[in-house]
């Protein structure tokens, strides 16, 4: 998870940026799918190195589905998730 390309553009991120891509999540101009925020909400208290050895699939998984056991076979949504976040990364940042 460490080592996923979101990550490494979220390391890239000042404070400011960290602040500004929030708003840019949850505008519905550029994010006309899913609710990102509870996603960034989990990764923010990461920035800036996300080096705990807490950050994992598993530990995002059970924040944000607190009721569902975590099975690595059904991190498929998981992991949809963390793609789009990673699309929408790339594109704040040519923005």
């Amino acid at each position: 998870m460490k080592n996923s390309k979101l990550i490494s553009i979220l390391k890239t991120f000042s404070k400011e940026e960290m602040k500004e891509f929030e708003k840019f999540i949850v505008s519905p101009f550029f994010n006309k799918g899913r609710n990102y925020l509870p996603l960034y909400k989990v990764l923010k208290p990461f920035h800036p190195e996300f080096s705990s050895p807490d950050l994992s699939e598993e530990y995002i998984y059970k924040k944000l589905y607190p009721k569902e056991k975590y099975d690595k076979k059904k991190t498929s949504t998981l992991r949809s998730m963390l793609s789009r976040m990673n699309e929408m990364a790339e594109k704040y940042l040519a923005i």
